[in-house]
């Protein structure tokens, strides 16, 4: 599944970014803006997979990528539908360090 919506999330960057959210934050904190942030979404664990990329091994995939090289990807791969669903992209000055211990050098984290 990791490598399914991996190389989905490659080869749609750059129709992704049209409609992806743009944010930036002076610091991405795990807790804050990750986790609350799925939260609301109410998801269905039985469809639906929360993840996050880190922006620096999203970013050369992307078209007109965002400026800064810090941040996160945050979306919901919709397993019924193949489909990414909520994505956004938080840009940042640098990320907290639970972000970075829970991405340590993944180019992209399933969340459940």
């Amino acid at each position: 599944m990791f490598s399914a919506i991996w190389s989905f999330l490659k080869n749609a960057a750059a129709s992704f970014w049209n409609a992806v959210k743009r944010l930036w934050r002076a610091v991405v904190n795990f807790f804050k803006n990750v986790v609350e942030y799925f939260r609301k979404l109410r998801l269905d664990r039985n469809k639906h997979k929360p993840f996050i990329a880190d922006l620096r091994q999203l970013k050369p995939k992307i078209k007109n990528a965002p400026e800064r090289n810090v941040g996160i990807f945050e979306g919901v791969y919709n397993e019924e539908t193949d489909e990414i669903e909520h994505a956004q992209i938080i840009e940042a000055d640098r990320l907290d360090d639970k972000t970075k211990d829970i991405l340590d050098n993944d180019p992209l984290v399933i969340l459940s």
